[in-house]
């Protein structure tokens, strides 16, 4: 998601990218996002090969609820704009989700170690994207503007969203059964809440001065994120 989205921003799709600094960091980006892929590869490799087996990932539920809602829209730009969005706040939050993984001891550590370089990226992507926001959202147009504000606070929800249906076809896969009512609980339990730390978005969109419009205080109080 990121690597395209920086291609884009590299062909001028983004306005306000293209001097010399912020295209050094979009390639800089790039090259991090293919070593991110190399080193879950390589791990994945590795695990496959000592257990004897391989699993299929499906899309995760990110993915697919920004393909879904980009198809609810035809102009190019705003399929651009929830593209950029989603990899905005994914990138605001990816670091804080690492943390939790490579930290974890139930995680194989192999795996931890993986997850933690790539953690470390990524806690420098956090900052380059806010950045990033800040140059696209002073240069849209206002109906721009109105339309970015309105699409922000959504990928919050969609990066917090559990995969259940994911867990579903890596049990399938695995031969583990009797998974159905377990997952169902999890997924009732989980079906309103947002257990991640969301005030970095908050923060951003009161720095863009989102939250300091009409337009931009429903968005985020139509997905629950304002107190």
């Amino acid at each position: 998601m990121v690597s395209p989205l920086c291609l884009d921003a590299l062909a001028g799709d983004f306005p306000g990218m293209s001097d010399q600094l912020n295209q050094q960091l979009i390639c800089e980006t790039m090259v991090d996002e293919s070593y991110h892929v190399l080193l879950t590869l390589s791990a994945c490799a590795v695990t496959r090969s000592m257990r004897q087996n391989s699993v299929t990932i499906p899309t995760s539920t990110l993915i697919r609820r920004m393909q879904a809602f980009e198809a609810e829209y035809i102009e190019v730009w705003q399929k651009k704009l929830i593209r950029f969005a989603t990899c905005v706040v994914s990138e605001v939050f990816i670091s804080d989700y690492l943390l939790l993984l490579s930290s974890s001891s139930l995680v194989q550590p192999l795996h931890r170690q993986v997850v933690n370089a790539h953690r470390q990226d990524e806690a420098t992507h956090r900052l380059i994207f806010r950045e990033f926001a800040k140059f696209v959202y002073q240069d849209l147009t206002p109906s721009q503007k109105t339309f970015f504000a309105s699409v922000l606070p959504k990928p919050v929800r969609w990066f917090a969203a559990q995969d259940f249906d994911c867990w579903d076809s890596i049990f399938s896969e695995l031969g583990i059964h009797d998974v159905t009512e377990m997952l169902h609980d999890c997924r009732a339990y989980h079906q309103t809440r947002i257990d991640i730390d969301y005030s970095g978005i908050i923060d951003l969109a009161m720095e863009l001065g989102i939250i300091a419009t009409d337009f931009g205080l429903e968005a985020f109080g139509n997905e629950g994120l304002l107190d």
